[in-house]
Formats: C-alpha cells, sequence, structure tokens
C-alpha cells in the first residue's frame, strides 16, 4: 500500500505540473498574440497587364495582426527587369491603411517583376508591360436610322499616350 505522504506528495506534483504546463501555455499564447499585433501584414493589388510607358494604379493596404489598418506604413514598390533594379514609387499608406499609387511604367515591353515592401514584409509579383496598339472608332451621331450613311474614324494609339500610329 502507499503511503498517506506519498500520496500527499504525488498529488502536490501531479498539481504543480498541471500548473507549470498551464503557466506555458498562457505564455506562449500571450507571445504569439504579441508577435502577431505587431506584425504588419502587406496585401497588394497589381493588374496582371500595365500599359508600358504609360500609368498604372496598383493597391496596397497594410493591416496589424488582427486585422487593422495600418496608418503612415512606409511602402516602396520596385521594378526588377533582367539585372536592372529601381523604385517606382515610395511614399505611405494613408489615414485607412491603403496607397493607391499611379506608377508610371517604363516604355520597355515583356515580363518584370515587381517587389512590394512595407516594413520586414516583402510581396513579390509579376506583371506584363503591354505595348499593344489601341484603335478607337468613333462616329458622326450616336443613333442612326434606316438608310443614314455611317461616316467612321479610326484612330490607332501606341501604348496608353496618345500619339497616332505612322501609316505604312
Amino acid at each position: 500500500m502507499v503511503s498517506q505522504d506519498r500520496k500527499k506528495r504525488m498529488l502536490v506534483t501531479v498539481m504543480t505540473a498541471i500548473l507549470v504546463v498551464g503557466a506555458i501555455g498562457v505564455a506562449m499564447t500571450n507571445i504569439d498574440d504579441a508577435y502577431l499585433a505587431s506584425k504588419v501584414n502587406l496585401v497588394t493589388y497589381v493588374p496582371d497587364r500595365v500599359s508600358a510607358g504609360g500609368q498604372s494604379t496598383i493597391l496596397v493596404m497594410t493591416t496589424d495582426g488582427s486585422g487593422k489598418p495600418v496608418p503612415n506604413q512606409k511602402v516602396d514598390v520596385t521594378l526588377e527587369e533582367g539585372n536592372i533594379s529601381r523604385v517606382l514609387w515610395s511614399g505611405r499608406t494613408g489615414s485607412d491603411g491603403t496607397a493607391a499609387p499611379a506608377i508610371e511604367f517604363p516604355v520597355a515591353t515583356g515580363r518584370v517583376n515587381l517587389t512590394v515592401t512595407s516594413g520586414s514584409e516583402v510581396v513579390e509579383t509579376t506583371t506584363v508591360l503591354d505595348d499593344s496598339i489601341r484603335i478607337i472608332i468613333t462616329t458622326d451621331k450616336p443613333v442612326y436610322k434606316p438608310g443614314d450613311i455611317i461616316h467612321m474614324r479610326f484612330l490607332s494609339y501606341a501604348g496608353v499616350k496618345p500619339l497616332p500610329q505612322e501609316s505604312d
């Protein structure tokens, strides 16, 4: 039989172990919450295609670990094309934790990497610089009746800037 004294010591040991494990669990939860609350989350939206030599707007949003906006957070947008890297935009988020910079993209074409950085958070994405020709078709009237002659004008533009294409 187990003595009464030994039962008490075993009970005290088990209770102490339960208290220690519980205290460690509470401490880990609090440390994890403190870490997540101090961490800035970075969310970005970059279009799949942007106009080469023109402006495109991207969206940047910063939140803390609980999802609340982080205002006045520094943000850098860097373009990496081959071995060349340059900052296209540098600024801060507004009071709502967002920024929507209109970025002037270079005239080059093809796939490029964009890196958005805020604090220790980095988001890397790929976009395509597109220099397609756009055609605008206009008519002399908004509505025609049967038998009317339709007068049309065709204008072709390169990129976003309104520069007419030369005809061959």
